[in-house]
Formats: C-alpha cells, structure tokens, sequence
C-alpha cells in the first residue's frame, strides 16, 4: 500500500469522543474516515461493507470486544490493516492482539503518533 496514497479508514470504539478525536485526526493526516462504529459488531459489518485500507479497534468494549472482533473483521475485510488501541498497558494483550492477526497494538493516549503508526503498518504494502 503506497503510503502517500489517502487511506480508507473506519475507527470503532465504544466512546464517541474517542471515535471523533481520532477521526479528526485521521483527517488531519490528509486520510478519510469512511466508518465510524461504537461497538465490535457493528465495526464487523462495517468493515464487511466498506473494506477499509486500515480499522483503529478498540481493544476491550463491551459485547464483542477488540480481541474477538480482530479475526471476524479480518474475515469481512481480509485486506484491512487492524491496528489494536488500549487504555491499558498489558503485554499478555498486546500478544493476543498481534497473534489473532493486528498489524501493531498502540496503548491509548495523549502522545499516540497516529502518523508513525499508520506508516509503519502500511509501509511495503501495494
């Protein structure tokens, strides 16, 4: 995936602010959200429908959450890059995360370089 290229983004996260200040800056970074959903379901039919170049998921949500949503949007949209969010700092999720198939796993917070992140999943990729 060719890194200057504006990527297709859907971002799922149980909280609306979270959801709208990683869209604004995902646009900022000259990108286009194309989905935004509050739950790990609706992030699945979402990615299903859309086929995002990259999915900001949120790793623990109530219903489905992060960890069981990664492998059925890796189904849905088998081309998406998943980067898996967390307020919290745990190795052990971080493994399960990367293992079911997330291209990186990002803890939440004030300092996130969605730029650098967003380059080091979708570098070499076309």
């Amino acid at each position: 995936m060719d890194t200057d290229k504006q990527l297709r983004v859907v971002i799922v996260d149980d909280h609306a602010d979270i959801r709208e200040l990683l869209g604004l800056r995902i646009e900022q970074l000259g990108h286009h959200v194309v989905g935004k959903a509050a739950s790990g379901e609706q992030g699945v039919e979402l990615c299903g429908e859309l086929q995002p170049d990259l999915v900001l998921l949120d790793m623990s949500m109530p219903g489905l959450g992060g960890l069981a949503a990664l492998p059925l949007i890796g189904e849905a949209s088998p081309e998406s890059q998943v980067v898996v969010l967390s307020g919290h700092d745990e190795s052990h999720g971080r493994d399960a995360a990367l293992a079911a198939g997330a291209a990186a796993y990002v803890e939440k917070s004030l300092r996130i370089d969605l730029g650098a992140i967003i380059e080091s999943v979708t570098a070499g990729r076309s």
